[in-house]
């Protein structure tokens, strides 16, 4: 580092700041969550140079950090409905980022909103395997036969009332093979 002053007057610093790789992040476990997942982030530099992240955004959504190493930070995502870059902000200034890494999982839309045992259900939604292959539906705590999914769309057959007496308003849950639980509360 050389610093020059304005009377001509040259100072040199040998060695005293040191260029570091830029970071990256390789990977966002899970991919897809809801309020209250955890999700880990991995990769090199995550801290810039720093000593600390001073913050971590999902899909534009401050998280709360959990732990962090320069290669993996633990994050507990918060509400949101979008989906996009994944933030890490260090105590030094500098910013790791991820392009669209992350999506917060809902339902938009349950139709048909009430029936009875063997009605045909459809749930629309994003992210509904929460970034797994596979989820599985429940209605009031029953589980029920999922007769096509993907991860935006799930049709199932309402199963009959075992613990429950009808009528009953209760939620629709899906849970992602991650455990991750997606609710539709009636």
């Amino acid at each position: 580092v050389t610093l020059e002053s304005d009377t001509g007057a040259i100072v040199d610093l040998i060695e005293l700041w040191t260029y570091v790789v830029e970071g990256s992040i390789s990977g966002v476990t899970p991919s897809a969550g809801v309020s209250g997942t955890r999700v880990t982030i991995t990769g090199t530099s995550l801290l810039g140079g720093g000593t600390a992240a001073s913050s971590v955004t999902l899909a534009g959504v401050s998280a709360s950090i959990v732990s962090q190493t320069s290669t993996m930070i633990v994050v507990t995502a918060n509400g949101g409905t979008s989906f996009g870059d994944v933030v890490v902000s260090s105590n030094t200034g500098s910013e790791v980022i991820a392009l669209n890494a992350f999506t917060y999982a809902y339902i938009s839309s349950v139709s048909p909103t009430e029936g009875q045992e063997g009605t045909r259900v459809h749930i629309e939604g994003v992210a509904l395997f929460a970034g797994s292959q596979n989820a599985t539906v429940t209605v009031c705590d029953i589980s029920s036969a999922i007769t096509f999914s993907n991860s935006t769309d799930i049709d199932f057959v309402v199963p009959a009332p075992s613990s429950i007496i009808p009528p009953v308003s209760c939620d629709v849950d899906v849970t992602a093979a991650n455990g991750i639980v997606i609710s539709k509360a009636r």
